[in-house]
């Protein structure tokens, strides 16, 4: 649980067990799937310490433009291994995706210039946050994505 982020604000302890997400029963091996295709706001549930009772914590709404249908959809990619052969830079507030390196495993998942960096490893990020987020997440790891439409990757060549 990292110190001042939202799991920690909500009362997130180290040893707490995730046993839901979304009302959703999840195990070790299921969690991530479900939790990255959970749509925000959802809450998570916990199992504290060895009593079976669940506490239920709120995961907050994305930034409005990102549920705007206007703008592209949002995808889910697991990090296996660093380095991922992207390069971010912040473009009108948001970290988004400047370059992609072939074959490299951004480019082989299919990320492309232009995309918007919104989670990492689970936890929403910003152009200020994003940069610290993914130099402490540890392979392998979700990274969501707002998907660049083709009119945006064309914006984002000049």
């Amino acid at each position: 649980v990292l110190p001042g982020f939202p799991a920690e604000l909500a009362g997130v302890e180290a040893g707490m067990q995730l046993v839901e997400v979304n009302g959703q029963a999840v195990t070790a091996q299921t969690w991530y799937a479900v939790f990255a295709s959970a749509v925000p706001p959802f809450s998570i549930g916990f199992k504290t310490g060895a009593r079976a009772d669940i506490s239920n914590i709120g995961v907050g709404e994305l930034d409005p433009e990102l549920k705007d249908p206007e703008f592209s959809k949002l995808a889910n990619f697991i990090v296996e291994k660093k380095p991922f052969g992207m390069e971010v830079q912040t473009r009108a507030g948001k970290p988004k995706v400047v370059r992609v390196i072939p074959e490299f495993p951004a480019a082989k998942l299919g990320i492309k210039r232009g995309d918007i960096v919104v989670e990492v490893g689970g936890i929403a990020v910003t152009s200020e946050t994003w940069v610290e987020m993914w130099h402490q997440a540890v392979p392998p790891f979700g990274l969501k994505l707002r998907v660049a439409s083709t009119k945006e990757e064309s914006e984002s060549d000049g």
